[in-house]
């Protein structure tokens, strides 16, 4: 889904959040995307994060991360003080907290961090195209609205929650095409998100096939 903060910053703002790499083969997985991303290697031999990180990152966010500093990183980010802060947590976090952090590092292009923090494994999506399920199909949905619309500048309009739900009503746009009416609904049990619709209309501003919900 789009994402950024929660209401009062703007997405302009929430792009400047990028973080850095939190240990080494983080760093190394988006090293491989930066370089297929300007042509050094083949796009088609990247496989699982980078593969994603080539497609949901700009190259500036790329090239941040891939150049942070390796010294005192962990071997991987399950290691890192965030991780283990976020795990060491006694009480799990509010649905509003789970919100704010899924749209703070989505906002931030860190969609590999959002979906380890933020969704359960079997996380359930619903959408136009049918019910899917798990970490894979929330891959998929981020890299074709990316496709979609790169580059957008996104607007959200309303963040409303209750218990354990949740409802974000949004929009984005290009220079070539807009995704209007998008809602995206959440459910959020124990600190995880179990379950997320999406809907949203793209409509081409130069010619193409008019309105087409996804």
């Amino acid at each position: 889904t789009p994402d950024e903060p929660p209401q009062g910053r703007s997405g302009d703002e929430c792009r400047k959040i990028i973080m850095p790499a939190k240990s080494k083969k983080q760093q190394m997985l988006a090293g491989a995307a930066l370089a297929a991303k300007r042509g050094d290697r083949p796009k088609g031999a990247l496989r699982g994060a980078s593969k994603s990180m080539a497609s949901t990152m700009s190259e500036n966010q790329l090239k941040k991360m891939a150049n942070t500093k390796r010294k005192g990183k962990p071997t991987s980010a399950s290691k890192s003080k965030v991780s283990s802060a976020t795990e060491s947590r006694s009480m799990p976090r509010s649905t509003r907290e789970v919100l704010d952090d899924h749209l703070k590092r989505r906002g931030a292009g860190c969609l590999l961090e959002d979906l380890q923090s933020n969704y359960s494994r079997d996380v359930v999506l619903l959408c136009e195209s049918g019910v899917h399920q798990g970490h894979d199909a929330l891959r998929d949905s981020a890299e074709k609205l990316w496709q979609q619309v790169p580059g957008a500048k996104f607007g959200y309009l309303s963040i409303q929650t209750e218990g354990e739900y949740a409802l974000l009503k949004w929009r984005a746009e290009t220079e070539r095409a807009r995704a209007d009416h998008g809602v995206d609904s959440f459910v959020i049990r124990d600190g995880k998100i179990v379950m997320q619709s999406i809907y949203y209309e793209l409509q081409e501003k130069r010619g193409g096939n008019g309105n087409q919900p996804f």
